[in-house]
């Protein structure tokens, strides 16, 4: 029925997100379809396949705050993902007047509320006539009022967690096709409970220690269903299945589609979508424990078939979720390592998995098979260990030296230790030394002269400072190397300071009257500004460099660096492939976070083809990256496809609590059983 379809703006993914859908009009296209199709053929897939679940995003208008709009924009990326994964689409619109109207005309199901701490009163209004009509509504995290009481939910408070570990696991009452456990890192939840009969808690959160905290994560209702913080993207199978578990109570109907796609998935796996190359690749490896876990996914295979076939839909989808986790075992234990490769791992906290305990987690990491770690050990205004040049973290006050505990046990099983550092990036900073920063004028302002939180390269203070601190670091500590992250501008919006004028057109004798309007127009004064700023980070990795090997000759430096080579340069400073052929950096991590294979493969190629001959490149793995996770089974097809095509080596991220629980016991069944070497 359409007539006419005006595209108002294309809100794309960030590079490296190919598989994403942007709203459109509040439908969903994919944008690599539309760039290779007529629209009208998207538009007759779309009819095809109607999308039965809502997503309404939070606004300012409807009264919520900036930092939960933002948020949940990511997050239901994250939703939209999930849903695709058990074979249900869904639509992204914005909480505004003429959403209500088409939620009611496309007759949604589902409607899914992720941080709404308020709708707008149209939206209200809408959702009591959803209900009415047998539409369900599931809230996330934030509970509006009218919310609460269509959906029998009172909130009663908000507790965060007195440590890491407080709220660690989802345990599931045992009915309508809920999992038994969900692992989540949670750090803070919001307390509800149910009204009177209308809902009941079918969920609880644990601790990493098994012990119940007796707060509700979950409760279902007749009307709705509350869960009590984001649904991070950890665990993501298990995730899925609580997924279809809820949509599956409320649409019996539903449920059957998600069977059918359960049943027909159970064999994309790693990098095959395909029954028989999956069974080849197994079969060709070998490997005796690889043929009886496939033999046994064939058997339950069947079983879930014919349990859909008699009307078994609850056990059909339990029994293909099983069905997929064998064939993915399989193919863990199908594959062939490299004798020489870099393994490498990203651990963000600074203090591994297990805060306090280092020896576990490099223990833990050898015996996976790992044989670097890059532990985050300092920002531009933070440090882990007993720094005398940057502030002490509260992790190093509460657990000690970071990069001293870090060393010792990685000597101990053979792991290299390459130091992450943050740079120009101000998160966490004390107060007191950003106030201090802040009056030295060595902060970064954006073209309409607005702060922003990271120091500005350009201030040879602030070069001082980041270098010094890795002098420091280098001097203090038995290291392998030096990361550097962040190392870049934040955005095309930065950095306009005054700083940045004077250094601009003493360096480039380029005359800058009205200022920043004149380096921000197309034109030989812009690509000099585009150019000299990229020579800021250049010059400081050159620096960074020369100064560190002249403590540690033997000290490799590297770089977590963008993936969208050669158009990083111009957009945010990192001209990485200078930084290779100029021989400042030893090696790179792009990263190449995406959940499509054939587009990751494409981004390690180009990357090689850029890079001069032989340069190692140690592609970077999101496993667990901020608005997506990966399944085990993706994480190991990406590392097989990096040994493919020749890389040196590869990097995951992130190495925590989560990980270790879940993607760690994965990666060391595709490397096989190590024992690492203990020297007496």
């Amino acid at each position: 029925g359409w007539q006419r379809l005006t595209f108002n703006k294309l809100d794309f993914q960030p590079e490296g997100d190919p598989d994403g859908w942007h709203n459109i009009t509040g439908i969903r296209l994919s944008a690599w379809a539309a760039q290779k199709e007529d629209c009208q053929l998207v538009l007759d897939r779309l009819s095809a396949r109607r999308s039965q679940i809502v997503i309404i995003l939070p606004t300012i208008e409807s009264g919520c705050q900036l930092n939960e709009v933002e948020t949940a924009r990511k997050f239901a990326k994250t939703l939209s993902r999930m849903f695709t994964g058990i074979g249900l689409l869904s639509d992204s619109v914005a909480d505004h007047p003429m959403s209500a109207n088409l939620l009611l005309k496309h007759k949604y199901k589902l409607v899914v509320l992720p941080m709404n701490s308020k709708v707008s009163p149209e939206l209200a209004i809408t959702l009591k006539e959803l209900t009415t009509s047998g539409g369900k509504i599931l809230s996330i995290y934030k509970l509006d009022k009218n919310v609460s009481q269509l959906i029998g939910v009172k909130p009663t408070g908000w507790v965060k967690g007195k440590n890491d570990g407080q709220f660690a696991e989802i345990r599931f009452l045992e009915q309508h096709g809920f999992p038994k456990s969900v692992k989540q890192a949670s750090w803070n939840i919001t307390v509800a409970e149910p009204i009177g009969n209308r809902s009941h808690v079918v969920g609880t959160w644990y601790d990493n220690e098994g012990n119940t905290s007796n707060y509700p994560a979950m409760i279902v209702g007749k009307q709705g269903a509350f869960f009590s913080h984001l649904i991070l993207n950890d665990d993501l199978v298990r995730k899925q299945q609580m997924l279809a578990a809820i949509v599956g109570y409320f649409f019996p109907d539903i449920r059957q589609i998600i069977a059918q796609y359960s049943i027909g998935n159970v064999m994309s796996v790693g990098h095959f979508t395909d029954k028989d190359k999956l069974e080849r690749f197994i079969k060709r490896s070998g490997k005796s424990e690889a043929m009886r876990l496939m033999n046994h996914a064939k058997n339950i295979h069947g079983d879930a078939i014919r349990n859909y076939d008699n009307g078994d839909i609850t056990m059909a989808i339990e029994l293909a979720g099983k069905t997929r986790n064998l064939f993915s075992q399989a193919y863990l234990f199908s594959q062939e390592n490299l004798e020489v490769e870099g393994r490498a791992i990203w651990n963000h906290s600074g203090t591994g998995a297990y805060p306090g305990d280092w020896e576990r987690s490099a223990y833990e990491l050898a015996t996976a098979g790992f044989n670097m770690i890059f532990p985050n050990m300092l920002w531009a205004g933070l440090a882990h260990y007993a720094s005398d040049i940057l502030p002490r973290s509260w992790t190093f006050d509460r657990y000690g030296d970071q990069i001293s505990q870090c060393v010792l046990a990685a000597r101990k099983y053979g792991l290299e230790v390459h130091i992450w550092k943050v740079t120009w990036n101000l998160s966490n900073t004390p107060k007191s030394f950003l106030e201090k920063l802040r009056r030295e004028n060595r902060l970064q302002k954006s073209k309409t002269n607005t702060e922003i939180l990271w120091l500005c390269p350009s201030h040879q203070d602030n070069q001082k400072l980041e270098i010094d601190s890795l002098v420091e670091v280098t001097k203090e500590y038995d290291i392998d190397g030096i990361h550097l992250d962040y190392i870049r501008y934040p955005s095309p919006d930065g950095c306009y300071c005054q700083n940045c004028r004077r250094a601009f057109t003493q360096s480039t004798n380029q005359k800058v009257k009205h200022w920043p309007a004149d380096v921000l127009k197309s034109g030989a004064p812009r690509r000099k500004f585009l150019s000299w700023r990229a020579d800021q980070i250049t010059n400081f990795v050159k620096a960074v460099s020369e100064e560190t090997k002249l403590i540690q000759p033997n000290l490799k430096v590297s770089a977590a660096v963008f993936n969208d080579y050669p158009h990083c340069i111009q957009s945010i400073g990192q001209d990485w492939g200078k930084w290779a052929k100029l021989g400042y950096v030893d090696f790179l991590c792009p990263m190449n976070y995406t959940a499509d294979n054939e587009h990751f493969s494409q981004m390690v190629q180009n990357q090689k083809n850029i890079l001069p001959r032989n340069f190692p490149v140690y592609p970077g793995i999101g496993a667990n990256a901020s608005i997506f996770s990966l399944p085990a089974d993706q994480v190991v097809a990406q590392i097989y496809l990096t040994r493919q095509l020749g890389s040196a080596g590869f990097t995951v991220f992130d190495y925590s609590k989560d990980s270790s629980s879940i993607l760690i016991p994965a990666i060391s069944k595709s490397h096989g059983n190590h024992q690492p070497k203990i020297p007496h």
